[in-house]
């Protein structure tokens, strides 16, 4: 984490009189360059989350894709979602205009599964102005098993966020479930890439910030972003997240 700073600063106190350049042209001679390091859980390396992450892999290859159904929470906040770099002239300040409110948080609930056919549905989704509860968690698989967006004998994919196992609301969600003959999969901790509802999210946010000057609105831009999700896109979505092994997937 040490900065190209603070590389010259320690050569000058050995007694090297080097500048910043001629430290940048040294680390890029050796191959090397400064890039935006991802951040990582060490609770996701843990043996025992290894472990299941293995077991998460030989559960889910064994299930055809449009028996699971992936559950996420995402949350849309307009100072969070503008455009990171902009072309202006050097040394000159650059301004975006963003015509939605700058403290306009919104909280979204995703279910998707693998469409088999165009006349499905890629996504269930509900939008909230407030934050996310375990009775909102509850209430929306409630409200999909009624819809039979989440049919009888399928799986039920959430990762290990609190609301998902809150005491409170676990016999109650589990009563309908066992009711419907869903199951529950539970995801390795800190493990977001092997769900397509990430994807999603991920699409969507890309989508308000490459044209935020167009909504005025934080919902009207959500709803938009999710609603450019075509089928086709979601069995893609299905395939990165869950093709392990290169196996055939249902066309």
């Amino acid at each position: 984490e040490t900065t190209l700073k603070e590389y010259t600063i320690m050569l000058t106190g050995f007694g090297f009189n080097v500048s910043r350049m001629y430290v940048s042209r040294v680390i890029k001679a050796c191959g090397l360059t400064f890039k935006v390091p991802e951040t990582v859980q060490r609770a996701k390396f843990t043996e025992e989350n290894m472990r299941y992450y293995g077991d998460y892999i030989f559960w889910t290859s064994h299930i055809p894709w449009d028996k699971l159904f992936f559950l996420d929470e995402a949350s849309y906040n307009t100072k969070d979602l503008h455009r990171r770099r902009v072309l202006g002239p050097i040394g000159k300040r650059v301004c975006s205009i963003n015509p939605m409110p700058l403290r306009s948080t919104y909280n979204t609930t995703i279910l998707t599964r693998y469409p088999m056919n165009e006349n499905e549905e890629p996504f269930y989704m509900s939008l909230r102005v407030s934050s996310n509860t375990a009775w909102d968690f509850l209430f929306f698989v409630m409200d999909a098993v009624e819809s039979g967006f989440l049919p009888p004998y399928s799986f039920l994919v959430i990762d290990n966020a609190a609301v998902h196992l809150a005491k409170e609301t676990t016999p109650l969600l589990q009563v309908v479930l066992d009711a419907a003959h869903i199951r529950i999969i539970c995801m390795p901790k800190y493990s977001p890439e092997l769900s397509p509802a990430e994807l999603v999210h991920g699409h969507s946010k890309g989508f308000i910030r490459e044209h935020q000057g167009l909504f005025e609105q934080l919902a009207d831009a959500i709803i938009t972003g999710h609603g450019l999700i075509t089928n086709e896109m979601m069995r893609n979505f299905y395939k990165h997240t869950l093709d392990y092994f290169n196996r055939e997937y249902p066309e």
